[in-house]
Parts: C-alpha cells; structure tokens; sequence
C-alpha cells in the first residue's frame, strides 16, 4: 500500500491524519497537481490595484499569474507566460499600458489580446487571436481578489458564500494595508496554517493574555469548502483567566483595556492606537466593578464613536452579529485572520518555489480602517529568516520558536500522527478533511 492510499484511509489516531501529509514528497507533489491549480486562493488586495494598468504578480509553486485591473471596474488574470517561448511577462507589481515579452519583443493588450509579434511575416497563417494570454477566474469579495486556474471548478459565489454570511458585516473592503512581511520557515505550510487556526495555545504560549481573558473557543467547520471559525465561549463561561480557577485581582474595566491594548502593542495589529484612546475611557467612565463582558462592550462602542469622528467609520453591526462573526477565521485553503471591526490580522503560508515540504514562505499583515486619505505606504518586507525581522510584534516569536520545533517533533520515530481537541482544533480536522479531498480527486 503506498502513501497515497494510505494518506486516504482512516489511522490509528484520533484525527485519522497521518503525520506524512506534513513531510512526504510525493504529498507535496499530491498537492501541487490536485490543490493549488484547483482551489480558489488570494492573490492580492484590491488596493494594490488602484489604476487601470495595475498588476501584482501572484506566484505558486511553478505556476505564475498576473492580476491587472483592466477598467474601473474589472480585474483579470492572465498565465505568466508569453505565448511564444514562455518567458514570464511580469514579475512583482507594478503599472502596464501593454505586457511586453522583454525575450522577442511579443505583445499583449491589458485585455489579453496579441497584437504585435515581431517578424509577424515569418509565421505565415499564424492568427494572433489564437494567441491571446490564457485567461483564468477571478472572485473579489471584501476588497481581496481571489484566483483559481481551473475552469471547472466550483463558483466563487458557491465558494465564498459561507464567508460572506458571517463577515460582510465587518466591511473588509475599507480596511488598508497597515504593514506586511513575508519569512521563510523551516517547516511545512500546513504547519504554519495550523499554528494560527486555533487559540488552544494561547494560554500557554501567550501567558501574558491568560490573567486577562479566556483563550478557550469553540471551533467548527463553517460549510462544505474547507472554511472554518472560532468564537470565544459566551455567557458564564468566559471567566478571567481560567488556568487561575477563573479567578483574577483584575477589574473587569482594567481586564477589557489591558486585552485591548496589548493586542494594540504587542501584535501590532487588530486593534489602532486611536481605538486604545478610546477604549481608556472605560477605564474613568464605568463604575468600579463592572464586568468584563459589560466593560468590553463600552469600549468598542467608545472605539466607534472616535471612529466615525475621525472619519474613517465603523461598521453597523449588531451585537448578535459580531458575535456570530467570531474572532478567527480560516478560509480554505491557505488564508487566515484575526479580526476586529476596526482592524485584523492576516497570515497567509505558501510552499516554496522547489515544493520542498520541510519549509515554506510565511505572510503577515495587518489591515486598518484609516481615515481615508491617512493610509499608510507600505512596503511589502521579505526575510529569509525571521529573526532577521528586528521589528517583529513580539506576541508571535513564541508561534516562530513552536513552528518549526512542531515539524522536527511530527518526523520524529515515535510520532504516529497529530490527536486534534475535538472542541478547539475542530476546523483543523476538517481543513485536513478537505485538503484529502482535493488530493483524493
């Protein structure tokens, strides 16, 4: 029986994953014929689309694409190859009236179209409308584009469905680029996707979150796509500090702005220094012994009053939706977030270009609903290690040192494969569901 097979039946363990999926070759390779060409996957932001003529060169693997925004109102993407000796016609971003083969000199329009080919006389009947730059599907939703290179494959509608039914609310679409980095780490992708798919960790990795909140969290499946959600425990359960037997010296006011502010701080992300500002208000403004669901809910309801001040606006939305909306999600297959009504923060793992499974290309970022006019330029950051990150929020250099030491133990002889929490790492067993899914096809 080869891996393959194996890979495709149920295991020993719990979660019925074999550890393999993490480290073979040959799964890797499963992987780069039967998912990536055949999902739907982010390209890019649509702010790095601004004009027509705009392109972002969005690679995988061995395929390359290139995303243009051909009118005010479209975005296509094109095969990265020029239809005469293949050479790649874009590389990272940038601003095109044509694409240009810079190897022969062969052109396109933005709309794909061939319209010059040098010595056009030498190739007799060949027919430049055969010759136009293989075309593949684009879905925008929530100011990302997404693309898929299969022609047969389910709708971006039917795709992102389960998404927009919880997020739409969150207004994805006016939130901006605060900051962006991408790292190469030493371990699979699927490793780096997991490490962030659950909050299972935080308690013990994140110590300094747990005298603050309940990291515990419910974790399902959301649809048949591979998506999947986490929400924190409501009601009696969420308690301070639960590893403390639920007991804290904490205020409830002091509890909500501490967790508030250190996500401001110490991730750089989710949540702005203007809605700090305002969150501090509970701090003054609420009576002494005010619970921390209470005082978190005076906070953001602070947060959207400076918000709208400020001008950048603040999405409307009811409590039960924010709820229902939940902190964390992943959509299938590579793309996860952290999110706040006002900001978020996004990962986003990759194979390398060689498809080696002991190491990938890790992307964080940060996206902000600024005062329009007020965004920040960013500059897209690579390191080949991230240490070499100096500016690195420090809330993730535990997830760094854990993710590639998890990929060493998984290869370990005594390893037999991964034993999921049915009730917090639910959505990875269904990720890893799907994912069989794609590879079993």
């Amino acid at each position: 029986m080869n891996l393959h097979e194996r890979v495709s039946q149920t295991g020993a363990m719990q979660s019925g994953i074999e550890k393999e999926v993490y480290y073979s070759p040959e799964v890797a390779e499963l992987e780069k014929q039967r998912l990536w060409p055949r999902v739907w996957q982010v390209a890019c932001r649509e702010e790095e689309l601004p004009d027509v003529g705009s392109y972002v060169t969005y690679d995988i693997l061995d395929d390359s694409v290139i995303v243009v925004r051909t009118s005010e109102h479209e975005i296509k993407a094109y095969n990265n190859a020029c239809r005469h000796r293949g050479r790649r016609l874009t590389t990272d971003c940038g601003h095109a009236k044509t694409f240009v083969c810079r190897f022969h000199g062969w052109k396109w329009k933005l709309n794909g179209e061939n319209y010059d080919i040098t010595d056009r006389e030498d190739f007799g009947n060949l027919d430049p409308a055969e010759l136009s730059l293989l075309e593949f599907k684009v879905g925008r939703w929530g100011g990302f584009v997404f693309i898929n290179m299969d022609p047969d494959s389910v709708s971006f509608d039917e795709y992102i469905a389960p998404v927009k039914q919880y997020l739409d609310p969150m207004e994805f679409e006016k939130q901006r680029y605060r900051w962006y980095i991408s790292v190469e780490v030493e371990a699979n992708w699927k490793d780096c996707q997991e490490a962030f798919m659950e909050s299972y960790h935080v308690a013990y990795t994140h110590p300094k979150l747990e005298p603050v909140i309940d990291s515990r969290s419910y974790s399902r499946a959301v649809g048949d796509q591979g998506h999947g959600q986490l929400r924190f425990r409501k009601g009696p359960d969420q308690v301070i500090g639960y590893h403390f037997g639920g007991k804290s010296d904490r205020d409830g006011r002091d509890a909500a702005f501490e967790s508030i502010r250190q996500q401001a701080r110490d991730i750089d992300s989710i949540f702005s220094d203007r809605d700090v500002q305002a969150a501090a208000r509970i701090l003054t403004e609420l009576p002494e012994g005010t619970g921390y669901q209470e005082a978190l809910g005076a906070a953001v309801g602070y947060m959207r009053e400076a918000a709208i001040a400020a001008g950048a606006g603040f999405p409307e939305m009811t409590e039960e939706q924010a709820y229902e909306a939940g902190f964390d999600w992943m959509i299938f297959p590579n793309t996860v977030n952290v999110l706040s009504p006002t900001g978020g923060l996004w990962y986003r793992s990759r194979p390398m270009r060689d498809n080696n499974p002991d190491k990938c290309v890790f992307e964080m970022y940060a996206l902000e609903r600024f005062t329009p006019g007020s965004e920040p330029k960013v500059e897209k950051k690579h390191f080949p290690n991230w240490q070499d990150f100096l500016d690195l929020p420090p809330f993730l250099i535990p997830d760094f040192i854990n993710i590639p030491e998890v990929h060493r133990g998984i290869k370990t002889r005594g390893f037999t494969g991964p034993n999921f929490n049915p009730i917090q790492e639910a959505m990875i067993a269904n990720f890893h569901h799907v994912l069989r899914r794609y590879i079993d096809s």
